[in-house]
């Protein structure tokens, strides 16, 4: 006969039996904050500070529950041992519980930003759209730095996103020249369309440029496209930011 307490029992200590659920308890609502309510309106260097929160959250959330499903299962197999068959089941469906909430943290902290959702750099006044932001289309390719591969009008990259503040905004483009490269690119915003010519890579023109291409009045959400006018098996560059600067 187990004794727990100091005194026989046959069965888990009151608060024992009260203490596995309080932790999984407190382990469950840490899980289930969410602080994307909170980002909403919130200057950008505010929001930048929450976002780093909540990775350092969940991760501090995975150490955490990784240690309490390690002890419940030392709980687990001492009252199997004392053959206390129903109190160690009970454990045992706990840990599957917390073993599943484990997974889910586990398979979200490995999930990329969706591009749909992902945060809008934002610096200032002028709104950055960024590589890994984009939807792409026509075979365009993208890494941390740039969009590469446009070599046709059927190429595209879309940026969709809300919270801009209304106004008058320059639209400048940030490339790589290609060697080989160049041609004509179109940016649209709904019904306002601007283009410019991309030269290609010389020996004096080979690093990283920015051109300022044309002038949209934007809403509150914005649609902005950027796709090439010519075909370039060679691709008319690399692109690596479009700004959208307030015109004062």
């Amino acid at each position: 006969m187990l004794e727990i307490g100091g005194r026989p029992s046959t069965h888990l200590d009151t608060v024992t039996m009260f203490s596995v659920p309080r932790v999984i308890t407190a382990l469950l609502l840490a899980t289930a904050i969410n602080v994307a309510p909170v980002l909403a309106g919130q200057p950008p260097e505010l929001r930048k500070l929450i976002n780093i929160y909540e990775r350092q959250k969940r991760s501090l959330e995975i150490t955490a529950i990784s240690r309490h499903i390690a002890k419940l299962k030392n709980l687990e197999s001492t009252l199997d041992k004392a053959d206390y068959k129903e109190d160690a089941t009970l454990v045992s469906s706990v840990i599957t519980e917390q073993e599943r909430s484990l997974d889910r943290l586990i398979r979200a902290a490995a999930q990329p930003p969706s591009p749909a959702t992902g945060p809008l750099n934002i610096k200032g006044s002028t709104v950055y759209l960024k590589p890994t932001h984009a939807k792409l289309l026509g075979g365009l390719q993208n890494s941390y730095r740039y969009i590469r591969n446009w070599t046709a009008p059927s190429c595209s990259a879309r940026w969709s996103r809300t919270g801009i503040i209304p106004g008058r905004y320059h639209i400048q483009i940030t490339y790589i020249p290609v060697s080989g490269g160049g041609g004509e690119i179109q940016v649209r915003e709904l019904d306002q369309f601007t283009h410019a010519k991309i030269p290609g890579a010389t020996r004096a023109r080979r690093f990283k440029r920015s051109l300022r291409i044309g002038t949209f009045n934007l809403r509150q959400s914005i649609n902005l496209e950027v796709r090439p006018r010519t075909s370039n098996s060679n691709g008319v560059f690399l692109l690596t930011e479009v700004r959208l600067i307030p015109a004062r």
